[in-house]
């Protein structure tokens, strides 16, 4: 019998060649966007300005106060700065160059930005939408703007979502698939109030599958930093039990597998998932808030609640993949991750167990997974783009965690745009990069 790491090397070349042929074409229409990933992912101290400087500019005003941003981040925040950016501070100090500064450097942003996040009214998305199915793959949504901090705000948020529902229904679209932040359907969501948390997200979560169960649209929540997992997990089970949606056959939660915990989690999910009548939807993800999670450990003096070497975190989502696979009687799993390794292990342990096509697919973000969409739709197994939608200033924080995944050494993207990293590399095992 081949054994999971045989067949995962063996899976691992064939989608690797697959992807490669897809790069090439995307790679030449995107030749400067190339360019611009490799810079910044070179200099860490140009990366780190860069991402501080995207977060802020599209909330400043006037042409004075975006062109002295740009001076105090990208003048006066590095130690050598770019021949482009001491340019564009010797053209800013003139009234017309600093226009010209600020005018570019707002339709720069928002080129990036429209490469991750598509455009905010239903017929929009839709058209993003249709684009997706001609190339033979699904989507789920998710509506930005969850920093909310009133309870308008998030009845707004709320029905923002019944709205899209509604409409996108009325518009003959593809199976509708949502995806949602809790933390936005309450102000107060903290677990120093878990009762009080539970009732009121459930009050506004509550419609929203009514909505979701009638038109036969699933619903995933979507993970959060630490504080909110457990509130996330506990809300997730218990409307679940509700009568209404016992039975309801659309409904997901997204892991992180970067947490030292992830695996006794997920075992509590299953269990109680085993009581259910229907399977759930896991979306497995590795996690996007590693430096929050970090850096709030450090500030309270509490140990950090995740793995701190990316290898560990890579064996996690090894070892939560397996567990979930091995359940699939009530789980359908979602492998939601870029890295080569981690879709062919999904695959190779997917097969030897026998588990059923339906109950595997793989996720990926809109503007990132283009190299690997369509090579893991031509192994036979389907794909799911995850999809952001919005206006730029509620998605800057979308779109600065993709930008920092997009420019991350170790991310596909980066490897595969000529810099000459083996496939024996991008397959490596967690426990071998761990004993190197």
């Amino acid at each position: 019998m081949t054994s999971v790491e045989d067949l995962t090397q063996s899976l691992g070349r064939e989608l690797f060649t697959l992807a490669q042929k897809e790069a090439r074409p995307i790679i030449k229409s995107f030749w400067w966007k190339e360019k611009a990933i490799m810079w910044f992912a070179r200099d860490d101290n140009l990366r780190t300005q860069m991402l501080r400087f995207v977060d802020v500019f599209p909330a400043l005003k006037t042409t004075e106060g975006k062109t002295q941003h740009l001076r105090e981040y990208l003048i006066q925040g590095l130690p050598h700065t770019p021949p482009i950016f001491r340019i564009a501070d010797a053209l800013s100090r003139f009234p017309m160059g600093a226009n010209l500064v600020a005018s570019v450097a707002e339709q720069s942003i928002k080129t990036i930005s429209q490469q991750f996040i598509t455009k905010s009214t239903p017929e929009e998305v839709l058209i993003a939408i249709r684009k997706l199915q001609k190339e033979g793959v699904s989507y789920t949504l998710d509506i930005l703007g969850e920093a909310v901090l009133s309870e308008y705000e998030a009845d707004e948020y709320m029905g923002k979502y019944i709205s899209f529902m509604e409409q996108l229904s009325s518009l003959d679209c593809p199976r509708i698939d949502l995806s949602l932040k809790l933390s936005a359907l309450y102000s107060q969501f903290d677990p120093i109030d878990f009762a009080g948390s539970v009732e009121a997200v459930k009050n506004r979560l509550r419609k929203i599958l009514h909505v979701a169960k009638n038109l036969a649209a699933p619903v995933t929540l979507d993970a959060e930093q630490s504080q909110y997992r457990d509130l996330t997990i506990n809300i997730f089970m218990e409307i679940l039990d509700e009568e209404e949606f016992k039975n309801f056959e659309n409904a997901g939660i997204a892991m992180h597998t970067y947490f030292l915990d992830s695996e006794e989690k997920i075992r509590d999910l299953i269990d109680w998932a085993k009581g259910r009548t229907t399977p759930i939807l896991v979306r497995l993800v590795k996690g996007a808030y590693w430096d929050w999670e970090t850096i709030a450990a450090a500030q309270k003096g509490v140990p950090s609640p995740v793995y701190g070497e990316k290898w560990q975190t890579d064996a996690s989502f090894e070892r939560c993949t397996d567990l979930l696979l091995k359940n699939c009687d009530v789980i359908r799993l979602a492998v939601a991750s870029h890295n080569i390794r981690s879709i062919a292990r999904a695959m190779a342990k997917a097969s030897i167990l026998g588990v059923p096509r339906d109950r595997l697919e793989f996720q990926v973000l809109l503007g990132m997974g283009d190299l690997l969409k369509k090579a893991i739709l031509r192994m036979g197994y389907p794909v799911r783009v995850y999809m952001a939608s919005g206006e730029l200033l509620p998605g800057m924080g979308y779109l600065v965690r993709r930008i920092i995944e997009n420019t991350s050494q170790t991310g596909f993207l980066l490897q595969s745009m000529g810099t000459g990293v083996p496939v024996e590399k991008l397959l490596k095992s967690p426990q071998d990069t761990m004993l190197a």
